[in-house]
């Protein structure tokens, strides 16, 4: 398994397999563009893998997956291992509008997409926005999950997905379905399903409100010292 994600949230898996790399700023490897071929090495030997790309660069991130993904395509051709590949917030790297900033990402995930069996990788795409990701990505895909979607613009894309695949979903279902409830796309066939609980923490969820009790005369003391040392700082090097 290897997922690809934007932020902290599947690095879990560790918590109960003893067999996946989290490779992330402050992970059990750091992130390195520059040495991509070291963690396809970590997934040819075996090993699960998180990457959580999060450069604080959108434009470096896009670059990093779309890198990444032809690294792998490329070295798997001669592994030819049954592997998942999970791309998390899919719509990112493979929008349906797409810039410059989009082409290596997108076009290494269509590829990937459409030349995936032979070569053993079986590509997971996941996006809360069916209306933002690549339609011909999703044209590919031979199950698909519909979740309790609400907007407009998505059950608009759930319907048009409905009239390419020749499926009879009612948009109305979808919006009523609650969180775990999924209608599943089979080999032409709608069946509803509930997913199982996780058997990690949710390493995703939500923040959850708590009141926050801080003096204010330190803290703003702790500031002001260290603002009044740059700016000294600062006028000393205009001094110069």
């Amino acid at each position: 398994m290897c997922v690809k994600e934007p932020i902290e949230e599947w690095h879990t898996p560790r918590n109960l397999y003893n067999n996946v790399v989290w490779v992330a700023a402050g992970g059990d490897l750091p992130l390195i563009p520059g040495l991509l071929q070291h963690y396809v090495e970590i997934l040819k030997h075996g090993l699960g893998m998180v990457l959580t790309v999060s450069t604080g660069d959108k434009f470096s991130d896009k670059q990093f997956v779309g890198d990444f993904l032809w690294s792998l395509y490329s070295s798997w051709r001669a592994v030819r291992r049954p592997m998942f590949l999970v791309v998390e917030e899919a719509d990112t790297y493979a929008p349906q509008m797409w810039t410059a900033q989009d082409r290596p990402s997108l076009s290494r995930m269509a590829l990937i997409s459409e030349r995936r069996r032979k070569l053993g990788l079986n590509i997971v795409v996941v996006s809360q926005r069916p209306a933002d990701i690549r339609k011909s990505i999703i044209s590919q895909c031979n199950i698909i999950f519909l979740g309790g979607f609400k907007t407009a613009q998505d059950l608009t894309a759930v319907r048009e997905l409905s009239r390419l695949l020749h499926l009879q979903i009612s948009t109305e279902e979808v919006a009523r379905l609650h969180p775990g409830e999924f209608f599943a796309v089979v080999g032409g066939e709608v069946v509803k399903i509930r997913a199982h609980l996780r058997k990690t923490p949710h390493g995703g969820s939500t923040p959850e409100l708590h009141p926050v009790q801080v003096s204010l005369d330190p803290a703003v003391a702790d500031i002001r010292e260290e603002l009044l040392r740059e700016e000294s700082d600062e006028l000393a090097r205009l001094r110069r």
